[in-house]
């Protein structure tokens, strides 16, 4: 079920790309680059299935909407 075509047609979808900056002395630049790989999903079930699959963390937002689970 989740084979990689699938899961980039879900993340075409579903997912974001945010990549961070932040203010960090201990590197060259000053600054430290976190690329974040976000799935925001209604239902857990698929990104229990991608986290087994390659890891990662997923996380609950509350809005008025109802609750929001996303993986990244």
């Amino acid at each position: 079920m989740a084979t990689i075509d699938y899961i980039a047609g879900f993340f075409d979808g579903e997912g974001s790309l945010i990549i961070r900056f932040k203010k960090d002395k201990r590197y060259k630049t000053g600054m430290f680059v976190e690329p974040v790989i976000n799935i925001t999903q209604k239902d857990k079930h698929i990104l229990e299935i991608i986290q087994q699959k390659y890891g990662g963390k997923i996380y609950y937002h509350k809005t008025s909407y109802g609750t929001t689970i996303f993986g990244n």
